[in-house]
């Protein structure tokens, strides 16, 4: 939902801009705007059972897999430092290796407390 009312996205565009499943370096959906040079970083979590601690600790954690991934994302080096990435991951990194970012924002979306930064 997020995609059709903030970007106004079909759900063509919206498949494209996701990279979420196995090797996507925590990074679920990646948005950049060719334009303003900006980009956006996505990360979704849905947790069933909100009141369980090890929760908390693990989105503590997700956090930093998102931040690592942004870092894989721009970083000009070999291909070896990502080849466990899914191919929606390395497409976008072959993309901005090519782009001018001048801004970023990563955003997450949990439908609990949100992050509780220790």
């Amino acid at each position: 939902m997020v995609f059709k009312n903030e970007y106004g996205f079909d759900d063509e565009t919206i498949s494209e801009i996701m990279v979420d499943g196995p090797g996507d370096n925590g990074v679920d959906a990646i948005v950049y705007d060719n334009k303003s040079k900006h980009l956006d970083i996505f990360q979704f979590k849905f947790p069933g059972n909100v009141k369980k601690m090890w929760e908390q600790i693990y989105l503590q954690m997700i956090y930093k897999k998102t931040l690592s991934g942004l870092d894989l994302l721009m970083r000009n080096d070999s291909y070896t430092s990502y080849r466990s990435a899914n191919d929606s991951f390395i497409k976008f990194k072959n993309m901005l290796s090519e782009a001018e970012v001048y801004s970023c924002k990563i955003t997450f979306v949990s439908f609990n407390r949100g992050l509780l930064l220790m």
